[in-house]
Order: structure tokens, then sequence, then C-alpha cells
């Protein structure tokens, strides 16, 4: 839209000033014109709001309303579509005869309060797997469990959960602990590991860490992948083995011998050095982008798995628990993520000396080189496959970056409910996959 002056229409003989129509003029809008203009009310108002500085306010926050009506109480978006898309022949292809079953590791990162999560967790996404005794050399770690497989022998699963214990209570606190609560839930399931760490959000970094530490307690030849997820991913585990065999069965990969990294991807140039001494303490020091704990700075842009979940090969595992000193792992949340993907690429870049790494800026003194040690003093470079389909978050109304219809390629949705993985694992079309 533009002002009235620029739509004043070119003047004919009825609009000509002369004697007898001296007002012919006194209007920027003439009563007739042979030009096409917009909806005179719309003009008025338009202008009326650009001349007064309240009503251009009160304009914009009017909209702005109605934006977060529609995001939050507007109409819910199409969560399935599994009636909107034929169902992938790759669902119903068994895997080739003679082919090993696909061998997870499976960390689940919890909060020690959040048992109604791992409740639903077992009850609708570990449940229907047969339960069976773990081989010894699958279970040389104090934190074995047995592991479960479907009836088809295409997929099975050791898993933990990993939580931290709870912060020292509060003058008004009355009944059983958190900590005593979770010791009692173990004793029923054994399937919970709680780490010497406050279960805080500024130290989940600390939990991966410790996931990882678990996941490769195994020999690297005994399992192909280790697996972390959010207690609020549901994951179809059923047919992760397949959509792995059959989408990218072509690159040939071999977790047990090549390094691999699988899940939903964003790209991040931050990268981590240990600095941090385990003796001293850091919560103090430390703001929630990480500053002031394990050194920060940039480098080469590298892919790094969102927080729906993510796979790493055993091999890629052996290589970044060889690290010395340990891994970085003291980032506050919400880096802990970008963290995980600065370990694979640190493998990869950080041995290459001729490489600019720059400080990290901040307020006190402009980027300067940093000369940052290899984890391990040979490079090691990961196949880094981006799932975007597979791998999402659940189609909020509110939405999300890496929000996404469920359909019959959805294999981990992150951002469920307790109700939410209820009614996943209830729907018609992929009930069955749990027999």
């Amino acid at each position: 839209m533009y002002p009235p002056s620029r739509y004043a229409p070119v003047p004919n003989d009825d609009d000509s000033p002369s004697p007898s129509n001296p007002t012919s003029t006194s209007s920027a809008w003439p009563q007739s014109s042979t030009l096409r203009r917009p909806p005179i009310c719309a003009l008025r108002i338009y202008c009326l709001v650009l001349r007064t500085p309240h009503l251009v306010v009160l304009f914009l926050s009017f909209i702005g309303l109605l934006t977060v009506y529609h995001l939050y109480w507007g109409p819910a978006p199409i969560e399935f579509i599994y009636n909107l898309e034929p169902r992938p022949s790759w669902l119903d292809t068994p895997l080739p005869a003679g082919h090993e079953p696909l061998i997870l590791r499976l960390a689940i990162i919890t909060h020690i309060k959040e048992s109604d999560r791992r409740k639903a967790i077992r009850d609708n996404v570990l449940s229907g797997l047969d339960i069976t005794s773990a081989s010894p050399s699958r279970s040389n770690s104090s934190y074995s469990r047995p592991f479960s497989s479907n009836s088809s022998s295409e997929i099975q699963i050791e898993y933990r959960f990993f939580a931290g214990r709870a912060p020292p209570a509060g003058f008004f606190s009355w009944g059983k602990s958190p900590n005593e609560r979770i010791l009692e839930e173990n004793r029923r399931f054994g399937d919970i590991t709680v780490l010497d760490v406050d279960d805080v959000p500024e130290r989940v970094s600390e939990k991966r860490y410790g996931a990882l530490i678990w996941g490769g307690s195994a020999p690297t030849g005994s399992y192909d992948y280790f697996m972390t997820m959010d207690s609020d991913t549901f994951c179809r585990f059923p047919v992760l083995a397949r959509r792995l065999q059959h989408l990218y069965g072509q690159k040939n990969i071999k977790p047990r011998e090549q390094p691999v990294l699988i899940g939903r991807m964003s790209t991040q140039m931050i990268y981590y050095q240990s600095t941090h001494s385990e003796k001293e303490g850091w919560e103090d020091r430390a703001d929630r982008h990480g500053r002031g704990v394990d050194e920060m700075f940039r480098g080469p842009w590298y892919q790094y798995p969102v927080g729906i979940g993510y796979m790493m090969s055993s091999s890629l595992i052996t290589s970044l628990l060889s690290a010395t000193p340990p891994l970085p792992h003291h980032i506050p949340y919400p880096m802990d993520d970008v963290m995980v993907g600065s370990w694979v690429a640190g493998l990869q870049h950080l041995p290459d000396r001729s490489t600019d790494w720059l400080a990290q800026y901040d307020s006190s003194s402009p980027p300067h080189i940093v000369h940052p040690k290899p984890y391990i003093p040979h490079a090691v470079e990961t196949t880094i496959i981006d799932d975007y389909h597979g791998w999402h978050d659940w189609p909020l109304r509110r939405g999300r970056w890496y929000a996404s219809q469920i359909g019959w390629g959805s294999v981990c949705v992150h951002h469920a409910s307790p109700g939410k993985m209820k009614t996943l694992r209830g729907r018609k079309e992929i009930r069955e996959e749990w027999k």
C-alpha cells in the first residue's frame, strides 16, 4: 500500500477545475476515476495508523495477539498422515536370510523425578519385545541388563535409564525424597543408573558422558550401535533395523569397523577443550552458554545431532573413549547436543594443524588464534547420516523447527508426553509391530 498521494488520478475532463466545478480537486480521491484504486476503507485505516504512533502500537499488538491465538488455541495441526501416504515396501521386507540382528546399547536420559515418563517408555516402547538373557560378551559391565528382541530377531536391545541425584531438599519438604523413590523403582525394575551429579539442566552433559562410558563398556565387536534418546522420545525399535538396512544399506556401512553417526542433524562451529578439573566446583563459574567451564573455541562447521536422539557406531565409541584427557563434558544446557557433535568433529579436525582455531568471542577480549590439543593423535572421519524423515519432533501447535507430521517413516518422535506415547502405540497402523 502507498499513501493516497501516490494514487492521485490524472484529471479528466469532468474533473478539470472550472468555474462551474470549483471543488473538483478538493479531494485526493475524486468520485470518478478511470484508475483502479485499493479499497477506500482499508487505505483510510492504513493512513490513520501510520499517522498515529499509538495506533501503530495497538495495531501491531492486535496482530501479535492473533498470531499467538492461532499458534496456541487455533486448530490443531494434522498429527498423523498414515492415510495420506502409501505404506513403504521396506516395512514389510524382512532382512536378508542369514543377516545378523541389529544389536543396540540404549541409554535413555531421564530426570530423577520423571517416573511417569520411565513408565511410559517401559509400557509403550519396550513392552512387547521378548526378554531374554544377555550373553556374557554383552554384559561385562556393572550396569548389565538383559536385552529385548523382537520376535523376528531383527533387533536386540540392552538398555539403561540414566538419571542424576536430587539436589538437597528445601526446608518445607515431606514424604520420601526423590532419591529414595528412584531407589525403590530401581529395586523393582533394575534398569536405572543414578550418576553422581546433581540432576539439574546445567549438568545434563555429564549424564550424556556417563551414558557414553556405559555404552563403550562392552567390547566393540559385541554390538553395533550405542543409542541415546531422551525419556520423552517414542521409538519404533521393531522397524529400526529394517529402516537402516533398506534406506542406507547401499552405503555398505559396517558399524563395528567404521565410525558412523545417525540422527537428525543441525550445524554448529563451536568446539570444546577439556580444561575442567573434576575436583573443582564449577556451577558458580558457568553461564548457560558454557563459558567458564570447558574451553570454547571456533573452527570448521560441522553437523551435530539435535535432542531427538542419535546412534553412534561401536567403532566411533571406541575412538571417542580413547581420548586423552577425557572428552570435554562440562558443558551446561542447552549446549549438550552441540557437545556431542563437537566430539565427532574434533576427532576429524583437531589433528589438522593447518586449521585456524579462534577463541570464542567475549566482551573482555577480541577473537584470537588458539592451538587446541587433539583428542587423539590421528584424524578419524565419521560417516554422518541426517535422517530428517525418521527422526523429528511431535507436530505441536506452537511449532518447532524439527517438528513434522507422523507417518510411516517416523522412527523416533521427540516431545511425546506419556499420553501421546500411549496414543501412538495404540495406532492401528503400527501396533502390530510389537509382536
